[in-house]
């Protein structure tokens, strides 16, 4: 702040009573800066005391400059008078000395908050579920208005750029290629030694066809792509959708009354449903291969007895079982991931947090999808 040019006047100042009862007035006038003759605190208090006075104000119509020096002699009339149980009224001064004077006058210590009694193992548990309970909620709701946006895009009234379809699926499907290959590939032989180890306790190593068939085609081939893509691409859809949420994006396709669920959900949901069935028949077909070069090198078969055993063990009903599962994982897959993005908080930790939870999301999801559409499976007998 700037000060006012120090004048070589004179402090001086008089008193007078206050408006109102108990109340003394302090009259400033003239010049009071370092280079003038100031009186100290305690004289001031001393030239002020009144019987039954419980109030010092101020007036400075007649002030003329002041410095530092004011606002710290007032600071030393307020411990002073706090001794005396004065109370010191500041209104009076100028704008720029009470301001000098809050930021001189120290603060007493917030008090120390009690230390927080821990939840019983109740208590814990009432919370995680009433919070599971609000998760499953808004998962319902979401998955009603990704329902209501899909039928809206069939009629052909949704807010959905083709463009934006294929890109996603080119997300999704071609530059999901090379990390399927490798784990599918890998799995198929892992299935194949496994196999192997334990059909040879029965000398039937041959039926590690049948096995790695099977096993890949049926579950393993699109549970394994629907997990490795949760981490590749389910993550990358809840960063971006957080990223969005972050910066606002969401909220101005509001405004300018574009649906986001039509814009950004349908998009991600129809090229995972497209792209998982295709990506699940990849896989299958490399696990298949994995496991043969397995097998012809390990058991010294021959590649087309073992396409042979291959042929025989897989059913029409195997593949079907397979597709299901794929386009179910896709569809969930799509919709953890949009979900988390969707609801992100406006933070970078929060994006970081989104994407995390997607992933695990997809994972459980995956889980529990395959145990129910194996149950169903089961019981129809297919």
């Amino acid at each position: 702040m700037t000060m006012p040019t120090p004048d070589p006047q004179t402090s001086s100042y008089a008193v007078s009573p206050g408006a109102a009862p108990g109340v003394v007035c302090l009259a400033l006038c003239g010049a009071w800066t370092q280079t003038s003759a100031m009186p100290s605190a305690r004289a001031l208090l001393d030239a002020t005391a009144r019987p039954g006075v419980t109030t010092l104000a101020f007036t400075t119509q007649e002030l003329g400059v002041w410095d530092s020096m004011l606002p710290l002699l007032v600071t030393e009339l307020t411990a002073l008078g706090a001794a005396r149980h004065l109370t010191i009224d500041l209104a009076g001064l100028p704008s720029g000395v009470q301001t000098l004077v809050a930021l001189a006058t120290p603060t007493a210590p917030a008090a120390k908050p009690a230390p927080a009694t821990p939840d019983s193992l109740v208590q814990q548990l009432g919370r995680e579920t009433a919070t599971l309970a609000g998760w499953c909620a808004e998962m319902v709701c979401f998955f009603g208005a990704t329902t209501v946006a899909l039928a809206r895009w069939l009629r052909g009234s949704a807010c959905v750029r083709a463009n934006d379809v294929i890109l996603q699926i080119r997300e999704c499907g071609a530059n999901a290629l090379p990390i399927v290959s490798l784990v599918s590939v890998l799995v198929g032989v892992i299935f194949a030694f496994v196999g192997i180890l334990q059909l040879r306790q029965f000398g039937v190593e041959i039926y590690v066809a049948d096995l790695v068939a099977v096993i890949m085609i049926r579950v393993m081939g699109a549970v394994m792509v629907g997990i490795v893509l949760a981490g590749r691409t389910g993550s990358a859809f809840a960063a971006q959708l957080g990223t969005m949420q972050v910066n606002e994006e969401i909220d101005s396709l509001r405004v300018l009354g574009i649906p986001p669920m039509e814009f950004l959900v349908v998009p991600r949901v129809v090229a995972w449903a497209v792209m998982m069935p295709l990506l699940c028949l990849y896989a299958d077909f490399l696990g298949v291969c994995g496991g043969m070069v397995v097998g012809v090198n390990a058991l010294h078969l021959n590649i087309i007895e073992y396409l042979q055993r291959t042929q025989a063990a897989v059913s029409v009903a195997d593949v079907l079982v397979g597709l299901v599962h794929s386009a179910v994982f896709g569809v969930l897959i799509a919709m953890a991931g949009c979900l988390c993005g969707m609801r992100c908080r406006r933070s970078a930790e929060a994006v970081g947090q989104a994407a995390t939870s997607a992933v695990v999301m997809s994972i459980v999801s995956i889980i529990a999808a395959t145990s129910l559409i194996t149950a169903v499976c089961n019981v129809l007998g297919i």
